[in-house]
């Protein structure tokens, strides 16, 4: 990329290597076009060759361009705006642990979502035949998804949920041309980092550990055996972790976990 300097440069006034402002070295014919934004902002549009210099009627065409640039500029950042609100929303998604997959008017998935592809290769004997057919594990689940795409197809409205593994859940709301799953597996306190968590409660590691067996549904006597515990002294730190997080008792400490925003990861893409 040649080294220029868009600030001395006018807009829509068509540069060459003999008078680009900041310019160096001259030998390679080239263009330049600068374009202005209203909100404030340039871009410059800079054509360059190898072979021969450019024509007159090739420098006249480019200058004729100068008057649509600052609208294609616009419509090109509103579409990488647009492109990232969409990787934010698939990446929020993902952290908690939600897929969508579609289906046709006769049962069969025609498109899926590739958190929905990595939750269904999740459970064990379940597989996407061709043509998008799902086959179930066993026939009471065959069953159960039956009698859901009936239900939403039937009513219009949500169908009863269908338990695909202990873990993951299915259900199908009514669209055009045919239904939407939406795949819930919900993540697993276990699988947030411990600094996390104590970074955003102020809890120690042994307490943050308490906290998220219990948000993963284990009692006192069963976060107890799993750390090693007596059940007295997980009585006594989860005291503590009560009165570090401001809550009273476990269902609050559950609810304060699953409401926050540790699931959602950091690796998010940002703005360009």
């Amino acid at each position: 990329m040649p080294q220029i300097d868009p600030d001395q440069m006018r807009a829509n006034r068509l540069y060459s290597q003999v008078d680009l402002p900041g310019l160096m070295p001259r030998d390679q014919p080239l263009r330049a076009l600068k374009a202005s934004f209203d909100a404030g902002g340039h871009a410059v549009l800079l054509l360059a060759r190898s072979d021969r210099d450019f024509r007159a009627i090739e420098g006249m065409q480019l200058a004729n361009l100068a008057p649509f640039l600052p609208q294609a500029l616009v419509i090109w950042r509103g579409l990488q705006d647009e492109r990232m609100r969409a990787r934010l929303e698939r990446q929020i998604s993902s952290d908690l642990g939600v897929g969508w997959m579609l289906f046709g008017p006769a049962g069969n998935v025609t498109s899926l979502s590739g958190k929905a592809r990595d939750l269904l290769q999740a459970v064990p004997g379940l597989r996407n035949r061709p043509m998008g057919w799902l086959e179930l594990p066993g026939e009471d689940m065959a069953q159960a998804l039956h009698r859901a795409l009936t239900e939403a197809q039937a009513t219009g409205q949500s169908s009863s949920p269908v338990d695909l593994s202990p873990d993951l859940q299915l259900t199908l709301l009514q669209a055009e041309p045919g239904l939407v799953g939406i795949l819930r597996a919900a993540p697993r306190g276990r699988s947030l980092p411990l600094e996390r968590v104590t970074a955003a409660h102020g809890l120690s590691r042994s307490e943050a550990r308490l906290a998220l067996l219990l948000c993963d549904g284990a009692s006192l006597a069963e976060a107890a055996e799993e750390l090693g515990w007596t059940v007295e002294t997980a009585r006594s730190c989860s005291k503590q972790v009560f009165a570090r997080m401001g809550v009273k008792g476990q269902a609050a400490v559950i609810r304060r976990l699953l409401n926050g925003t540790l699931w959602l990861g950091q690796d998010w893409p940002r703005p360009s």
